[in-house]
């Protein structure tokens, strides 16, 4: 997760109070555990929990206060545990307690000397961790019940996208790289049948307009040449091997095969960070007939 968005997610987090934190925990631990595997607190009534996590037979409390004060944290950890172990401890053996900002060092050695030394005990950095372990169609769908902009996410699509991307190509001992310059709209008109110029332009003009395009520059300087060069190589292998058809047809089996991949056909932001990579590398002359400005 790129560090603005990280910082927005934290500062939601730590907004949130009481019961709308435990729904917060619940829905993110639903999304990492998946249904089968977490309880919610409506399932277990209480009784000093807030979840189970059923293959770790782990119970959940939270805690987000207005303001922290080591007695009143450690009075309500006290509680829970205490109702924890009068009631799920014999079936659940582990506990778990959750604060929604960073924990202080006194409060988690006084749960672990005073109640259990083996008792996680979570705190912000632990809970943006594991948002950064969801896919990313979670990460999303966790952003939004934060009331999270998608369009906050875009550097973070396109990271995952290219950062995959590396990963599935091994070393390549071949330089690509774009030597010329060219006027997009003739490359354009030069792979497109006529009856679908004006809607790639459009959609070409729209990345230009969002800024789509200085993101991926952006987050590709960040790669070394090497890595650079896998990436292209990955997109240019995929394209000559893995498509087929007119080039509206290839450029459409590569963005659903890069789509079912990373998440899933109904799926409009991937889709259109995915189209947007996909026009970058086209304008760079990796993929697609070249003009004349560029043999």
């Amino acid at each position: 997760m790129n560090k603005p968005l990280e910082n927005i997610f934290i500062t939601q987090i730590t907004s949130l109070r009481g019961f709308a934190f435990q729904n917060f925990i619940t829905r993110l631990y639903l999304l990492k555990y998946g249904n089968d595997n977490f309880f919610s607190p409506r399932k277990v009534k209480d009784k000093g929990s807030d979840g189970i996590i059923l293959p770790e037979k782990k119970v959940v409390a939270c805690y987000a206060p207005n303001e922290y004060n080591l007695a009143e944290f450690f009075k309500k950890a006290k509680g829970d545990y205490k109702s924890f172990s009068d009631n799920l401890k014999n079936t659940y053996p582990n506990w778990m307690f959750v604060y929604n900002k960073e924990v202080p060092t006194e409060a988690i050695l006084k749960i672990h000397n005073e109640l259990d030394a083996n008792a996680p005990v979570l705190g912000i950095d632990n809970i943006i961790g594991i948002i950064n372990e969801l896919s990313g169609a979670n990460k999303r769908e966790i952003g939004s019940y934060l009331r999270i902009p998608s369009e906050m996410f875009s550097k973070d699509y396109i990271s995952e996208i290219l950062t995959d991307l590396l990963k599935a190509t091994e070393f390549v001992n071949e330089n690509i790289k774009y030597e010329g310059k060219i006027y997009t709209p003739d490359k354009i008109k030069l792979n497109y049948q006529e009856e679908d110029v004006e809607t790639i332009l459009a959609d070409y003009d729209l990345f230009l307009e969002n800024g789509d395009f200085n993101s991926i520059e952006g987050i590709l300087k960040g790669y070394q040449d090497e890595e650079q060069n896998r990436i292209k190589f990955r997109i240019v292998n995929d394209f000559n091997n893995k498509t087929s058809g007119s080039f509206k047809q290839r450029m459409m089996n590569l963005s659903s095969l890069y789509l079912d991949k990373y998440s899933n056909e109904n799926d409009d932001d991937y889709k259109y960070f995915i189209n947007a990579i996909l026009i970058y590398f086209f304008e760079q002359c990796l993929i697609g007939k070249k003009t004349e400005l560029e043999k």
